[in-house]
């Protein structure tokens, strides 16, 4: 049970990171993070940056620079980044409750590890094989994350944000890159086999395809109505695309 992915913005540049409010969707394009309308249009250069992943809250964006080794912020409007984390092992997800900021490192074996919105000194929260993706639950109780595996060998782990076991709560996934989650559902992307958007019950359970056929997803952000991401399709001027797909209300 899937629907066709509408089209929100295309010609981007190598696009990472996603991110969006009831407004806006935010996201990078290799070289800057903008903005852009949720209906579509035009894009607002906020910063000339290299996230490879974008998150926020109701004041200020949050990303990870997976070369620079750094988790950094911003307001939402622009303006001068700060680092709040520095000494990363290949950042990759990012997300935050507002209190703290989340990210998954994907160094093998790589860490998820949270830190104020403020900075100050990590917590490690799991280990894995090449984290990729995070995400939280409304209630700030699990950290979600995927581990980027072919050959049917990827998975979505969780553990408790106050530190405990990781767990798996879907396997058998192809090259995940992106991890998102709501009140209800974790959602993922995976990078191969065509490209799909996966949707399945915080508690677990089967999974669903809400999108198949993709051209290298490798981002994506949930509201309260919709699954939006953005696909590379080679990682070439001008090939790279933002989407979107309605959500399924509740997943058993």
């Amino acid at each position: 049970l899937h629907s066709f992915p509408t089209r929100r913005s295309s010609d981007l540049y190598n696009p990472s990171g996603i991110a969006t409010d009831g407004a806006n969707v935010y996201f990078g394009d290799g070289v800057s993070i903008r903005s852009v309308p949720k209906g579509g249009g035009a894009t607002t250069v906020l910063a000339t940056a290299t996230p490879s992943e974008i998150t926020l809250d109701s004041n200020n964006l949050y990303w990870t620079d997976f070369n620079a080794g750094a988790v950094l912020k911003m307001p939402k409007s622009g303006g001068a980044p700060v680092t709040i984390a520095t000494g990363t092992n290949s950042p990759s997800g990012i997300t935050t409750d507002g209190i703290n900021v989340y990210w998954s490192e994907f160094s093998s074996p790589g860490a998820v590890r949270k830190v104020s919105v403020n900075g100050g000194i990590p917590t490690i929260l799991g280990h894995n094989v090449n984290n990729i993706g995070v995400a939280i639950d409304p209630t700030s109780t699990n950290v979600y994350w995927g581990e980027y595996v072919f050959l049917n060998a990827g998975k979505i782990d969780l553990a408790p944000t106050s530190g405990g076991a990781t767990t798996s709560l879907v396997t058998g996934l192809n090259n995940v890159w992106d991890v998102a989650a709501d009140g209800t559902s974790v959602f993922w992307v995976e990078d191969r086999t065509g490209g799909v958007v996966g949707q399945v019950a915080l508690s677990g359970g089967s999974p669903a395809t809400l999108a198949s056929n993709l051209a290298e997803p490798v981002a994506l952000a949930v509201d309260a109505s919709s699954v939006y991401w953005i696909e590379r399709n080679g990682g070439g001027a001008g090939t790279g695309t933002l989407n979107a797909v309605p959500k399924i209300p509740t997943v058993q």
